[in-house]
Order: structure tokens, then sequence, then C-alpha cells
């Protein structure tokens, strides 16, 4: 039951993409995503900035506005409909199934990751949120074995041993760092608030985004062994689930500096850091800036993970949007890695790319 929510969310998305392989991102997320995952600045639409920066929906002068269920599907390792056709492996929590899984997709490490976010957003924000993921790690000699086509006979295997090493010994060293994992985390409800404060040189607003998580960790590790009358036999055992929850909060700030179309903006993401077992939630800053230069062009570039957290690298991200008529708006940007693009019509942001970029707002790491 630990990724039903993925797999019933991705059938959605995947019907609507057919055999597409790049990222999709479809809602509130989408303005970010196609513009290269940058807009923590901007403050024109309190749906689509507030869930990039908590100070944004009372920025943007709303007092209440929808947020369009916006669903977030990125794939590594494999396309979405690759792993579109293994949906009920994927969702079912099954240890036959992770088995199948890690058989399946272990020659690279290969993920499915879902997000969901509705609500209202304005001054005072109400939103549910949630994310789940699927994980298939295999070990180097693991990714080697399926890349040879998971041969599980004495003659098979024997091309792969090294050299004085035994079948037994090969198959120990199949489990090392070999895993597939479950998790999801979601919050009922998430709260933003914030304040806005007149100073001399403009206007500063402060906003916070407070939510009481739930999450659930599943894993299961991959062993083997050899006898000489099964040959290479391959199972998988599952651990301890792993049940959390905790409060987090993040922090915001949008400056707009007096006589200016620029904004300025900061996000703190886990200032209050929930804690959670078997997710990783690291303190985070990121910094950026954002303008409409124009009645039709929007511009936005964000610095994301100053400090580095998660032992990723500072991201210098940017974009740009440009309204073509009332109701249809064309977006591209880059993420620091790679390009992306999307669009708006009568509403609805979608966004497309080869590797969507992580929102700072997002929890589980692609």
């Amino acid at each position: 039951m630990v990724l039903r929510i993925t797999a019933t969310l991705c059938v959605l998305v995947a019907m609507v993409t057919a055999a597409c392989a790049s990222d999709v991102n479809i809602g509130s997320y989408a303005r970010s995503v196609a513009m290269g995952g940058a807009g923590l600045a901007l403050i024109d639409n309190a749906a689509s900035s507030s869930v990039v920066n908590p100070a944004a929906g009372i920025a943007s002068g709303s007092k209440f506005q929808f947020i369009f269920p916006s669903i977030d599907l990125h794939s590594r390792g494999a396309s979405i409909q690759e792993l579109r056709d293994r949906t009920s492996e994927v969702s079912s929590g099954d240890t036959d199934d992770a088995l199948t899984l890690a058989k399946e997709f272990g020659d690279h490490q290969t993920s499915l990751t879902l997000g969901f976010t509705t609500g209202f957003a304005g001054g005072l924000g109400v939103r549910a949120e949630g994310e789940a993921q699927a994980l298939v790690n295999p070990g180097a000699n693991f990714s080697n074995w399926v890349q040879a086509g998971a041969p599980t006979t004495l003659a098979g295997i024997t091309p792969l041993l090294a050299t004085g090493q035994t079948p037994d010994q090969y198959a120990a060293s199949l489990t090392t760092d070999t895993y597939v994992e479950g998790k999801y985390i979601y919050s009922l409800p998430t709260i933003t608030c914030g304040k806005g404060f007149g100073t001399g040189n403009g206007k500063l607003w402060l906003g916070t985004k407070l939510q009481w998580l739930d999450s659930e960790v599943r894993r299961w590790d991959i062993t083997s062994a050899y006898s000489d009358a099964a040959g290479l036999t391959v199972d998988a055992v599952e651990v301890a689930k792993q049940e959390d929850s905790g409060l987090g909060a993040d922090l915001g700030m949008i400056f707009q500096p007096k006589n200016s179309s620029m904004q300025w903006g900061l996000v703190v993401n886990n200032l209050i850091n929930p804690s959670l077992k078997g997710i990783n939630t690291e303190r985070m800053f990121s910094a950026g800036i954002a303008s409409r230069v124009s009645p039709n062009l929007v511009y936005a570039m964000d610095l994301v993970n100053i400090n580095k957290a998660y032992n990723e690298k500072t991201k210098l991200r940017m974009g740009l949007e440009m309204n073509v008529l009332s109701n249809f708006a064309l977006r591209a940007g880059y993420t620091g890695d790679e390009f992306t693009w999307g669009f708006e019509a009568f509403g609805i942001n979608v966004a497309f790319c080869d590797n969507a970029p992580t929102m700072i707002s997002q929890i589980l790491r692609y």
C-alpha cells in the first residue's frame, strides 16, 4: 500500500502523456518547472508562487486563490512509459514484486517520484501536499549481473567471476548496497501565512509554511546464494517498516525596492526540521530575483541550495515567461543542467523536460 498513491496518479498522468519519456508537470508547480525551476521571487500569482515561496501568498495581494491540483511526475533511469508498464509491481508493496523490479531495472539506479499539491493560497493559505517515491538501488556487482542478462547457471556466471573468486563469493557480492525502497510523505494540512511591512526603501513580506508531516518508508534488501543444485538464486527480504511524523517549517521573504518592478526573494527550507525516520530533511537556503519587465514579459533567476545541502551543488536556475495571448503564455528556462519549456492555457500550467529540477519546497530528492 506504500506506493498506491504513486501508482494511481502515475496512471492518470501516463494516460495523458502516452509514450512520453520526459518528466511531466501539470498544475501550480509547472510554472516554475517550465522556467528552469526558478521563480521564488515572483509575486504576481498566489497559486503558483506560494508553492515555491511561503511569502508569495501575502505579497501577491490575493486574499483567497484556488491552487489548481498539481501533479509532478519524475523518472530517472527508465522512462515513464517503462515504469507505467510495471504499475502493479510499483504499487503492490509485495516482496515478490520488489524482486521483479530489482531484476527488471537493476542495470542502474531507477526511481519514480510523484508530487501532488492542491488547496488555497493567499494571506492565509491551506493546502494538502504529498510525495511518493519508488527506488531500485543496485550495487555495482548486481548492476553488472543484470546487464549480463542475469545468468543463474554456473556456465553463465563463470565469465563474471573475478580471478580466484568462487560462485559462493560472487553470489554474496551481489547483495552489497542492493535494495528496493518505497517511501511516501504527506501533510494534512499545510498552512502558509505571512505579513507585509513598509520600509524606507520599499516593501518587505515575510511568510512561513507550517506542515504536520506523516511518512512511511519500506525497504527490501536483495539477497543471493549459490548451490550446485539450484545455481544462483536471488531473493528479496523486507526489513522493518519505518513510520514517523513531525512538524516542519519553511521561512520565506520577498523584498520589493521602492519604485522598482524587481523583487528579491529568500527561502529557508526546513528551518524547523521534521526529523523523519528514513527521510533526509536538511536545512537549505535559496535566493532569487524576478521582475515583470513589460506587461507581457517576466524573468526569474534563482541561486538554489546556497549551503550545498544533501551533498548537492548550488544551482543557478533561470527562466522567462511571455504572454502571447490573454489566455496563453509560453515559458522556457535552464535548470543549471538542462533546458525546460512549458505553457499556460486558460489557467492550466504544463511543463516538460528530460530531467525536472527538484523544487526547493519538495522533500524527497530525485
